[in-house]
């Protein structure tokens, strides 16, 4: 797959401010269209392809490639392999981001301290994308996949609420400065960086 077709898949997970500016801008100069022809949840990112639209970015990713990618590459046609990468991508919607929406859900919706269970929380799933890496260098084998590309959001943006010890978790580290090394990851720092500003500035008056 050409550069610029992995970048513009990276920019799903990564773009969650700008999509929803733009998304909360649909909304409100068409809410009952919208409602029922982009995304009924309420969520982003939300992908309108000529007449298929798909919500959820996993799912918009996983469409992509299958229908634009110039190989398989990112995702991979072998049933194993495959299998592996939506393993990972399960484990990131469903642990990894889970407690990220937790955490974010006391920390800027209801403006209140973060529990401790969740710090525990993500330790644990810190721990298991340890074990993940460990003799490989990408979270579904030695190629990258677009299990990496949406794992590196999460895990980054956690990183600020619940930051995890180099030394502890050295297979985290080195994967992330991989991630750090692709010529389009300034799609994940420029949000982050955005992201950083705020909570951090939330979290100093809890």
């Amino acid at each position: 797959m050409r550069e610029e077709e992995e970048e513009e898949i990276f920019k799903f997970p990564m773009n969650t401010l700008d999509d929803l500016n733009t998304f909360n801008s649909l909304i409100s100069e068409n809410p009952d269209k919208q409602k029922q022809l982009l995304n009924p949840q309420h969520t982003v990112p939300t992908l309108v392809d000529g007449d298929t639209v798909i919500t959820n970015s996993h799912a918009i990713s996983i469409y992509l490639v299958e229908k634009y990618g110039k190989n398989d590459a990112l995702y991979p046609k072998d049933v194993v392999r495959r299998t592996l990468v939506n393993q990972r991508l399960f484990f990131d919607e469903g642990t990894m981001f889970q407690i990220l929406y937790l955490t974010m859900t006391y920390s800027v919706i209801r403006k209140e301290k973060i529990p401790e269970l969740n710090k525990k929380r993500a330790e644990e799933a810190y721990k298991f994308l340890e074990t993940f890496l460990k003799g490989q260098e990408w979270v579904a084998g030695n190629s990258l996949t677009i299990a990496d590309l949406h794992l590196i959001t999460t895990v980054t943006t956690l990183n600020i609420l619940f930051p995890f010890n180099n030394e502890k978790y050295p297979n985290i580290v080195k994967w992330v400065e991989r991630c750090q090394a692709l010529p389009y990851y300034i799609e994940n720092a420029r949000g982050l960086q955005a992201y950083s500003n705020t909570v951090t500035s939330l979290l100093s008056k809890l």
